[in-house]
């Protein structure tokens, strides 16, 4: 089972086989989401925007996405032989440099 389907709501019983490829459907998420892009600016190899968005929706509401992000990365990192959970963190900062004189400058 792939991840993306651990994520896909159920077919609703005795309704329509679902037409769309959930694989297309997390793809497209994952374009919108990280290009910052509007629905319709989607590139046309994806499904319709408003068959992705339908799915979406739901997967943002109840925070599947960064449960989709956790275990892609768990995953990663299993196979790359390390610790699934990241254990360093690394933060940057730049000073800023002031005038010699000091006080307040409008």
């Amino acid at each position: 089972m792939g991840l993306y389907q651990r994520f896909a709501p159920a077919p609703k019983p005795g309704g329509r086989h679902r037409e769309l490829a959930m694989r297309a459907v997390v793809n497209a998420s994952f374009y919108v989401v990280e290009g910052g892009i509007k629905w319709r600016m989607r590139p046309h190899e994806y499904p319709q925007w408003p068959s992705v968005s339908w799915y979406f929706s739901p997967w943002r509401d109840r925070g599947d996405g960064q449960r989709m992000h956790d275990t892609l990365r768990a995953r990663v990192r299993q196979e790359a032989g390390r610790y699934k959970p990241p254990t360093v963190g690394c933060l940057d900062s730049q000073s800023v440099q002031t005038t010699e004189l000091g006080g307040e400058r409008g």
